[in-house]
């Protein structure tokens, strides 16, 4: 399944722990804020044990799980991101 993650956070420590588990992942940084990888259900639900884990209280984590169809009708318009044979952009 193909996972969104947008955040805000509002101290750099709780950011960088946040990236070192989306790293550990491998989500793909598409902006600063917003990662995107490919997990199983079993995947997602460890990660979601990781970033609870951590207790990060002064930020905001959403989490958006895309089906293969709204997946496929993902479109790009400028500036070109590459991931896995799919480009994206961010308008």
């Amino acid at each position: 399944m193909n996972i969104l993650i947008l955040f805000e956070m509002k101290f750099k420590q709780d950011m960088k722990i946040l990236t070192g588990i989306l790293d550990y992942y491998g989500f793909k940084k598409v902006t600063e804020t917003l990662y995107i990888t490919d997990l199983s259900a079993i995947e997602l639900e460890e990660f979601k044990g990781k970033v609870k884990e951590k207790n990060i209280k002064k930020g905001s984590i959403l989490i958006i799980p895309l089906c293969k169809g709204c997946y496929n009708k993902i479109e790009t318009i400028g500036k070109e991101i590459l991931n896995e044979n799919k480009e994206y952009m961010i308008l």
